[in-house]
């Protein structure tokens, strides 16, 4: 998920880690892949879906 607008996707838009290279972090959003370069990586979350419990009924 990003964190702030980063090359024309707006803040909390969400991807999937593609693969790590020389220049930087591929990211899959939609159709099209998007490299993160090693400088910006502060614009992203790394993110696990979790399902948890608030109250209980009862």
């Amino acid at each position: 998920m990003f964190n702030q607008p980063l090359r024309g996707f707006a803040s909390g838009t969400q991807g999937k880690l593609s693969g790590i290279v020389k220049h930087g972090v591929l990211v899959e959003v939609g159709d099209e892949a998007l490299l993160v370069p090693w400088c910006q990586l502060d614009h992203v979350n790394i993110c696990r879906p979790l399902t948890i419990a608030l109250a209980q009924d009862g």
